[in-house]
């Protein structure tokens, strides 16, 4: 039960990894670049952290994100593509891609199953991902063509 959702996670994570190392090799301006690396590394942490916690439970750990997370980068890479990495595409494909992390996270806090220090674990890192996806949000505006 916790080492299913705690996988389900750590695939979030890495898809999140994966999709801002993506866009971060696909934009042009280098403050967006720096920012999109600096998430990616917050995703690995976060996908450390679950990892821990789903071994301590004896739990399979090694996911290398999903299938719709490898469908999700090649789609940005190809709209990168076609837009000339256009960063108010890039950034509007990162800000889905955090309303659906931050979907994710709030239905593993809906669970009434989970053990209090897996929940606590969650809700720092769902507290934690809230501000980056506002801040996406913020430039895509900024960023508007």
């Amino acid at each position: 039960m916790a080492t299913s959702v705690l996988t389900s996670l750590i695939e979030t994570c890495e898809d999140d990894q994966e999709g801002f190392l993506t866009a971060a090799e696909n934009v042009k301006n280098a403050e967006l670049k720096l920012l999109f690396s600096e998430i990616a590394m917050q995703r690995l942490q976060f996908a450390k952290e679950l990892r821990g916690l789903a071994e301590g439970f004896g739990g399979k750990t090694e996911t290398g994100g999903t299938i719709a997370g490898a469908f999700h980068r090649a789609w940005m890479q190809l709209k990168a593509a076609i837009t000339g990495g256009d960063e108010h595409a890039i950034l509007t494909a990162c800000e889905r891609s955090e309303e659906s992390t931050l979907s994710r996270y709030r239905e593993m806090l809906d669970r009434q199953d989970l053990p209090a220090d897996i929940q606590n674990v969650i809700r720092q890192q769902f507290v934690s991902i809230r501000p980056v996806q506002k801040c996406v949000r913020e430039l895509r505006a900024v960023f508007q063509p």
